[in-house]
């Protein structure tokens, strides 16, 4: 059992960290990632933004073994996507790195910027520089680390490298080669299920895909085939890949897709999740997944660097198939861990510097911290009111928006301004692939606001006219515990 004192150092890790560095690209802020060591137990965090590892807030490295590649060099990074995995007595991580600022005229090129992979072996502190690649160029790097997964059945890690790269990569424990496995495109995030490792594509807004990687035969198989009933084709499949009572949920740029190895993983069926007509919300794209009770917990992030806070900038959401529940508000979040008592949060204010013509070096990626949230509480009602906005021009009738989990909340008010009146298609459903349980009404709204009261409903809600609409729709729903 953990000493409270040893719970209440780990909360307090950076709390009074004012350690400023370099950050690349468009980035102000820390990403920090998280991980308990299998042997001794410390929380390590790995924070990208500045090139260094923690252990329980001992600071054990500085990125000083890439003076193999330049010596002296200001180190600092990013590793923008949660890529950290335990195997039985190591820690690894991966991601991005810089070894030094490297800058035409007032952007940041690529010619410093390389992919790796570390390790933490079994004591905790020796720290090995396993496997890299690069330098880019002065317009192009090489494919950052975006996740990695640990294969006890053949001793490998698998990691992706889904930003700038593409395909499943397998790092060989026992000879510490690396080489790729599949050759289907742009995969991200993973998750392993009876020897099969489900991912999904590809990079930013094209049409998406799940990738199934066959450990018992070396075969892949992709999905791209809809089942749906509010969506017609699959958004980008790069956020979070979780499974929960032998099912697979893969999500991604507003919209989730259910699998089901019953099935034969024949279909992708696609729900709209935390989508919006101005910038949809992607769970768990540069964040960490955590399993608690065998319930997946998940990040729920604002679509990169959208500089209108239409919706909040980060959730903290447990996923159930028949009725996810919001936790509660949070900055933005990239590390999630727990030690079976809390649920350790790491995150910051905002992901990215809203989007500049050139990619200017930051100086400031000082802002970001670990919190901690009693297991008790993730599992109970949720803990804060949430208030999410949209609005949404020339709507037309094959259009659903919010897709927005409410269960749990007592206060569920949905408010709808309209320049016109019209009739609004409501339906609340489970994340789940027969509509048996669907809930479906119309209301007929007036011009101006309009309330609709949706606090005896449990699901997640999604909305649509009856008929195309010119002009603008604003919508409010505003959830309390």
């Amino acid at each position: 059992m953990f000493r409270l004192e040893k719970v209440l150092a780990r909360m307090m890790i950076f709390e009074d960290d004012t350690d400023y560095c370099f950050a690349p690209e468009l980035f102000a802020n820390k990403f920090m990632y998280l991980k308990f060591h299998p042997k001794t137990r410390e929380l390590i965090v790995h924070d990208g933004s500045c090139a260094k590892v923690y252990a329980d807030g001992d600071l054990i490295y500085r990125y000083q073994l890439l003076d193999s590649l330049k010596p002296g060099g200001k180190r600092f990074a990013g590793d923008t996507h949660g890529a950290i995995t335990n195997t039985g007595d190591s820690v690894f991580f991966g991601g991005f790195v810089f070894t030094d600022v490297s800058l035409s005229g007032n952007s940041l090129t690529f010619v410093n910027k390389y992919s790796h992979i570390h390790r933490i072996e079994s004591d905790g502190r020796k720290i090995d520089f396993v496997w890299y690649d690069g330098p880019g160029t002065d317009t192009s790097y090489v494919g950052e680390v975006t996740d990695m997964l640990y294969s006890p059945k053949d001793e490998a890690i698998y990691f992706t490298r889904g930003d700038g790269g593409s395909e499943i990569w397998k790092l060989d424990l026992n000879t510490m080669s690396v080489n790729t496995v599949t050759s289907v495109g742009t995969v991200y995030k993973m998750e392993l299920y009876d020897d099969i490792i489900i991912t999904g594509g590809p990079t930013w807004r094209a049409n998406g895909y799940v990738v199934l990687y066959n450990l018992k035969d070396n075969t892949s198989k992709v999905v791209n085939t809809v089942g749906n009933r509010y969506l017609e084709t699959i958004p980008a499949l790069t956020g979070q890949v979780v499974q929960y009572m032998n099912s697979i949920y893969v999500f991604g740029d507003g919209g989730v897709c259910a699998l089901y190895p019953s099935l034969n993983y024949d279909a992708c069926y696609m729900h709209p999740f935390f989508r919006f007509s101005y910038n949809s919300m992607v769970v768990g794209k540069r964040s960490q997944k955590v399993y608690v009770g065998g319930v997946p917990i998940v990040a729920v992030n604002v679509w990169e660097s959208t500089s209108m806070p239409y919706s909040p900038v980060g959730l903290l959401m447990r996923f159930d198939p028949l009725g996810p529940q919001i936790i509660m508000p949070t900055g933005f979040v990239t590390g999630l861990e727990t030690d079976g008592r809390y649920i350790y949060v790491a995150s910051a204010p905002n992901n990215h510097v809203y989007y500049r013509a050139n990619n200017i070096v930051n100086y400031e990626p000082g802002r970001g911290r670990v919190f901690a949230v009693p297991v008790s509480d993730v599992l109970g009602k949720p803990i804060a009111p949430v208030v999410f906005n949209d609005e949404v021009y020339d709507w037309t009738a094959d259009k659903w928006y919010l897709g927005i989990p409410i269960s749990g909340f007592s206060k569920k008010i949905l408010r709808v301004k309209a320049s016109s009146s019209f009739t609004l298609r409501v339906v609340v459903y489970p994340i789940f692939y027969k509509p048996d349980f669907d809930q479906y009404f119309e209301v007929n709204l007036s011009t101006g606001w309009n309330t609709i009261d949706l606090s005896s409903y449990e699901g997640t809600v999604a909305v649509s006219p009856t008929t195309n609409l010119s002009g603008g729709v604003w919508l409010q729903l505003m959830l309390e515990p």
